[in-house]
């Protein structure tokens, strides 16, 4: 697991440095594979998990959602904003800094 997380951070540079459209077409293009092989993956979802066949395909509906709601929002999500003061001098400024590998991090 370290090994795995250590390899995450090592690419978190460059996975940044796409930006969220970059991103997106990336997850854009899993999400296509993901989608062309729907059956199987419920499939898979059924029998590792004993999942009836509609509860094991609402999870792939939500998947696909997901992905298409944060490749679609991930630019908005990210940008700089402002936030209201919680009346600490110390609060948050609305800087978004990732403390590891994220998908949306940037």
């Amino acid at each position: 697991m370290a090994a795995a997380a250590a390899g995450l951070r090592a690419a978190q540079p460059a996975w940044e440095a796409l930006g969220p459209a970059g991103r997106g077409r990336h997850l854009r293009a899993w999400l296509d594979w993901f989608l062309d092989n729907e059956r199987r993956l419920a499939e898979m979802i059924q029998t590792e998990t004993g999942k009836a066949w509609n509860d094991a395909a609402v999870e792939l509906l939500v998947t696909a959602d997901l992905i298409n709601y944060f490749t679609r929002h991930a630019a908005e999500f990210l940008s700089p904003r402002k936030v209201a003061p919680t009346g600490r001098p110390d609060s948050p400024s609305g800087c978004r800094s990732p403390t590891g590998p994220i998908p949306w991090s940037g």
